[in-house]
């Protein structure tokens, strides 16, 4: 077989005109392109995790999911900004109660288009307002990855008393804020598998917490946070990593006790009867809230 050898030069012209019809390369300087991945339709599979109704009180945060707040704004699965400092000239919608003032502390943040404070910047779940109520399973798990303490040396780190469950299409489920648990870590193979409802614990105030409540998270296969309620504002959703389309079977009945709110709410859940199994009640541990 003959060898065809090509000079340098003459290869360096060919390809730089070939690529450049390509947008990526053009002769004589170098442009990047950065490809946005495309957001994928996940299948729904997540049922309530509470019985009974919740209150709204924080919401996924589609610019900053991973608790850094210097981008200065909040943005719902709607579309609906929040913003940290009030804009000028001010956005269509209903001002703050008080001029100039959209910053009310702790990430909270004045929506014009909703007309309502929304929590919190850079948050990564969603938080349901109960107190001490069973919490179920929102979907059927093939594993409990973790159920304990968040830093079992710090009761008041984090997310506290929590679960960890894995389902068979590769996502999680986080609960965190629990009083008390109703499950086991599996660290072996197989590990016991059950359905969606059953309860895994008791919702309650531990770790980082200023009051009762359910911290839920959803992690994509790749363990990305996201949003289970999809996105539905216009334009392409801020989040490169969410899906665009709700992950409820059905909806958590969820209340607003004041304002607007901006999870939509379903029908509720009843009450177990009694757990399945026994409960955890206290480890005796400090700042332990039963």
């Amino acid at each position: 077989m003959k060898k065809i050898f090509l000079k340098p030069l003459f290869v360096f012209f060919f390809l730089a005109l070939f690529l450049s019809g390509s947008g990526k390369i053009a002769f004589g300087q170098h442009v990047e392109t950065r490809v946005r991945a495309p957001s994928r339709a996940a299948s729904p599979f997540l049922y309530p995790p509470y019985p009974g109704s919740a209150s709204e009180e924080s919401i996924f945060d589609h610019t900053s999911p991973n608790y850094t707040q210097n981008d200065g704004k909040i943005v719902a699965f709607t579309g609906d900004t929040a913003y940290k400092t009030c804009p000028s000239p001010p956005p269509a919608g209903t001002p703050p109660p008080h001029a100039g003032v959209c910053d009310l502390g702790y990430g909270i943040y004045w929506s014009y288009s909703l007309g309502d404070w929304v929590a919190y910047n850079g948050h990564n779940g969603v938080d349901y307002g109960i107190s001490y109520r069973p919490i179920y399973a929102a979907a059927d798990t093939d594993k409990v990855i973790y159920a304990g303490w968040h830093n079992p040396q710090n009761h008041q780190y984090g997310f506290g008393l929590y679960v960890r469950l894995h389902h068979p299409n590769g996502y999680e489920t986080w609960y965190g804020h629990l009083s008390s648990v109703a499950v086991s870590s599996c660290g072996g193979t197989p590990c016991p598998s059950f359905p969606h409802g059953r309860i895994i614990g008791i919702s309650g105030t531990t770790g980082n917490s200023s009051g009762p409540h359910l911290h839920f998270t959803v992690r994509d296969p790749q363990g990305h946070a996201v949003d289970p309620y999809g996105w539905t504002g216009s334009g392409s959703d801020p989040w490169r990593y969410n899906q665009p389309n709700s992950l409820w079977l059905a909806y958590p009945n969820v209340v607003v006790y004041s304002g607007h709110g901006v999870l939509p709410s379903g029908a509720s859940l009843p009450y177990p009867d009694s757990p399945g199994e026994g409960i955890l009640v206290d480890d005796g541990g400090a700042h332990y809230d039963e």
